[in-house]
């Protein structure tokens, strides 16, 4: 059982890994910049595959953090649940939200460009709030993840660092809805998923053990 439990473990810090990876090529990638998207970005090739790239790095991440919250669990409390719990509930709603914007929103672009206008449906409230929620939960959820493993030092401080900044970085408002330029935008991708990644590598290659205090048998009843 406990091969089984570490093989696990290795698989998990190599998926957070590669989620690290993919979600610093999201930014990175990203054709014409931030949110709300001209309408020349979403219909360029480049569009959808980054933001698939993204979606990829969502799905990679759920499968990080059982491997994270385990390792976690070891020196916290209910703080880690807690953190966790709004790291998979972001990973999940913003895969939904990039899934939308990799193949819905080319389809709008060409045929109802309108919408996407800054002034657009789809750039105002209500709807421009549901799309900004999962990255502020998910944001959030990383963040405080950042912030226990660099109190409880489970992982090396320079990585928990990394995720703390680049999760900072990554969630500020970007032009032209808010004041933070493109570029530190996607080097804040590029610091966290550093972190991220640093993270996966030190749950493949280290292993965590427990000293489980033995229990004496009960004294068989006397007949």
């Amino acid at each position: 059982m406990q091969l089984r439990t570490r093989s696990l473990e290795k698989w998990a810090g190599l998926a957070n890994a590669l989620g690290g990876i993919c979600l610093a090529a999201l930014f990175v990638l990203h054709p014409g910049g931030g949110d709300p998207p001209s309408v020349e970005a979403a219909l360029s090739p480049a569009y959808g595959l980054e933001h698939t790239l993204g979606l990829a790095a969502m799905a990679l991440l759920i499968l990080g953090l059982p491997a994270l919250a385990v390792r976690l669990a070891w020196s916290t409390n209910s703080a880690t649940r807690v953190a966790c719990a709004l790291a998979f509930l972001g990973d999940y709603l913003l895969g939904g939200v990039i899934f939308f914007d990799a193949y819905f929103v080319p389809s709008i672009a060409a045929n109802a460009p309108a919408m996407l206008a800054a002034t657009g449906p789809l750039n105002t409230p209500p709807v421009v709030l549901a799309d900004a929620l999962p990255g502020v939960v998910w944001g959030l959820g990383y963040i405080v993840l950042a912030a226990i493993a660099l109190a409880t030092r489970t992982f090396p401080r320079a990585a928990s660092g990394l995720v703390l900044l680049g999760g900072i970085l990554v969630n500020l408002p970007p032009q032209p809805i808010g004041p933070a330029p493109l570029w530190l935008i996607a080097l804040g991708s590029v610091v966290m998923g550093a972190g991220l990644a640093w993270w996966g590598l030190v749950l493949g290659t280290t292993v965590v053990t427990t000293h489980v205090a033995h229990q004496p048998r009960p004294a068989a009843a006397s007949t």
